[in-house]
């Protein structure tokens, strides 16, 4: 039940504040495979879970906008 609700805060804040970094891959016509690990032994508020998938992907967006190869 645990690791559901988590999966289930994880896609709904990718799902949200995904669409900036959709676009910036379509633009450069690439694809990428994410993964998010929940490593805590808490099970965090949708708000902190939010804030963390908006934090890594706006690293991702930056990393592809400088054309890192590799990320």
């Amino acid at each position: 039940v645990e690791r559901n609700l988590i999966k289930r805060r994880i896609r709904e804040a990718y799902r949200l504040n995904s669409l900036g970094l959709k676009r910036i891959i379509q633009e450069k016509n690439s694809c990428l495979t994410i993964a998010f690990i929940y490593t805590s032994s808490k099970i965090l508020p949708y708000q902190n879970i939010e804030k963390i998938v908006i934090n890594q992907i706006s690293n991702l967006e930056n990393k592809i906008k400088r054309g890192e190869g590799q990320i």
